[in-house]
């Protein structure tokens, strides 16, 4: 999964002419009363591999940069047999082109692409890296296939500032105990993992620890129990890695018992139960369903720390969202018992969008956004997670689940404005996890601390003899960052157009180093540390109120 950063997407800001001239000259004025003049923008998408077209591969075009929603452009096409495409009858603008392989399964990409009145770009092509894809079997101890055992395919990179363990790919093993894990991003390490445990609805009394058969334990490729042990894969771009063969081991096992309450009586919802090491994968493993009196039971638990969810799947009578409810529990060498799950249907939550200091000059008309995503799950049907707010202003989320959420606010159009700062019972939580899981009573106030001197920073990506690199990566690395996790939160990236040109969003007034690379940045421990110990060499530059900081920049390779 994805790491996601606190920012506002803003227009820029346009610059005003000299007192010593007209504020728009006569050929500029001339030019603003003509109606625009459409263009088209077209290419091909091919194979980076082979070269060959890719035909159907679905194109989406969207134009990012929009004065309101009356004028918002997102077009769909498909590739023909020769893998062209081509969308006419454009504004001029910034677009973004994404593409993706004819599956929706494939490789895919994306390109910004800066379209002038009446222009005609033919040539906006895409050469798509095919991803990686591994195999192999799972096997028990007599080489006898396992089916229907979940294999994982497991990477290592930030989260929120913590370095978390995340799922990237999954799949389960057929009856011959054979499994494939495709859509692997080719450079990047993998652990595979391989389980087996099966739902346990809750009957009869616990059975006695001392007389279980050992069942299956999560096992690591090339068969350990633990993920430091683990062998990492890498792949090469379109690399069909076979044979990653795992002997499943087998361990005694535990059960964690409880009940699930709502409004203080017992419920029967859906109880999932995940390792919290793996909690930031948004993967549930199964669990069991409460039964009448409330109780659950699941086994073939190994020791570690779980998190435990209780959830309705259904929103309320009167549309409200789902009760929800999570806690954690520990197992050492026993079964746990007694676990309590209090289920509730949601809190308010209130907030403020604020300035800091002094407001600016002209009042801000538009209104500020603001969203929150579940940071170990999918959202539940009827789940408000978006609201409103003028500047400066009062929110609320009407009906908030007592979960883990990431925080995005965004003004519209409004010129110089960033996020300063986010605050959740007056503790600073930007680049964090609004954390509310466990709370029972009314959470405190969030609020939106908004600065409104923001400038922007103005890249250009070249090669050594001067010429622009399209399609390259601009990275923006704030010099107020203390650690390699926080940097990991706070990167700011961006990808030039086809003239290789890179303008930013509103940033804070400072310091930042500037880096270009042919790749993108990941959130890898290994690719962190790498911009970590690059600032000495990057492009240092100062970001001043309502200023444009300009940097052209050769690539650095990152990874």
């Amino acid at each position: 999964m994805l790491a996601i950063l606190l920012g506002l997407s803003f227009a820029p800001l346009l610059a005003a002419g000299s007192t010593a001239s007209q504020s728009i000259s006569d050929r500029e004025q001339a030019k603003a009363e003509q109606p625009e003049r459409p263009g088209a923008i077209g290419g091909r998408v091919k194979d980076a591999g082979t070269g060959t077209p890719l035909p159907g591969s679905v194109v989406v075009l969207v134009m990012p940069a929009m004065s309101s929603e009356s004028r918002r452009v997102r077009r769909q096409a498909e590739t023909d047999e020769e893998g062209h495409y081509r969308f006419e009858d454009l504004r001029p603008g910034r677009y973004w082109v994404n593409v993706q392989s004819a599956d929706r399964l494939g490789p895919k990409g994306s390109r910004l692409v800066t379209l002038r009145p009446g222009q005609q770009l033919d040539a906006i092509d895409f050469a798509l890296v095919a991803y990686g894809v591994m195999s192999g079997k799972v096997l028990d101890v007599n080489k006898e296939p396992v089916p229907r055992a979940m294999v994982q395919a497991i990477a290592r990179e930030y989260f929120f500032g913590v370095l978390e363990y995340i799922v990237k790919e999954g799949g389960a093993t057929d009856d011959r105990g054979e499994y494939v894990l495709p859509l692997l991003e080719p450079g990047r390490a993998y652990v595979v993992r391989a389980e087996k445990r099966e739902p346990r609805l809750v009957s009869g009394a616990r059975p006695d620890p001392t007389k279980r058969k050992e069942t299956f334990a999560p096992t690591f490729y090339p068969n350990s129990d633990a993920i430091e042990l683990a062998v990492p894969l890498v792949l090469r771009t379109g690399e069909r890695r076979e044979g990653i063969d795992i002997e499943m081991m087998r361990s005694r096992s535990y059960c964690i018992e409880g009940i699930v309450e709502a409004d203080g009586l017992p419920a029967v919802m859906d109880v999932s139960v995940v390792e919290q090491a793996l909690a930031a994968s948004t993967f549930h493993k199964p669990g069991a369903k409460s039964g009448p009196d409330g109780r659950f039971r699941v086994c073939d638990l190994q020791p570690g720390e779980y998190r435990i969810t209780a959830y309705e799947t259904l929103p309320g009578p009167n549309g409200e969202p789902p009760r929800f409810g999570c806690t954690t529990v520990t197992i050492v060498d026993e079964d746990v018992g007694d676990v309590r799950v209090a289920a509730q249907r949601g809190l308010p939550l209130s907030g403020q969008v604020v300035w800091d200091g002094s407001p600016p000059v002209e009042p801000v008309e538009s209104k500020v956004g603001i969203s929150l995503q579940p940071a170990t799950r999918y959202s539940f049907l009827n789940e408000q997670l978006d609201v409103q707010s003028s500047v400066p202003g009062e929110f609320t989320f009407a009906k908030l689940l007592m979960d883990d959420y990431s925080v995005w606010a965004g003004a519209g159009s409004a010129s110089g404005i960033y996020v300063k700062d986010v605050l959740y019972g007056g503790r600073s939580i930007k680049n964090k996890l609004l954390r509310l899981a466990g709370v029972t009573s009314a959470p405190g106030e969030l609020s939106i601390i908004l600065g409104g001197d923001g400038g922007t920073v103005s890249a250009k990506a070249v090669d050594r003899d001067g010429n622009p690199i399209a399609d390259s990566y601009v990275l923006i690395l704030p010099a107020e960052v203390r650690a390699e996790a926080d940097l990991a939160s706070a990167l700011i990236s961006g990808q030039t157009d086809q003239n290789g040109v890179y303008s930013s969003r509103p940033l804070a007034t400072g310091k930042y180093y500037l880096l270009a690379s042919n790749t993108p940045s990941d959130a890898t421990p290994e690719t962190i540390r790498t911009l970590w110990n690059l600032r000495p060499n990057a492009k240092e530059v100062e970001i001043g109120a309502a200023g444009t900081a300009q940097a052209t920049l050769e690539l650095t390779n990152i990874r």
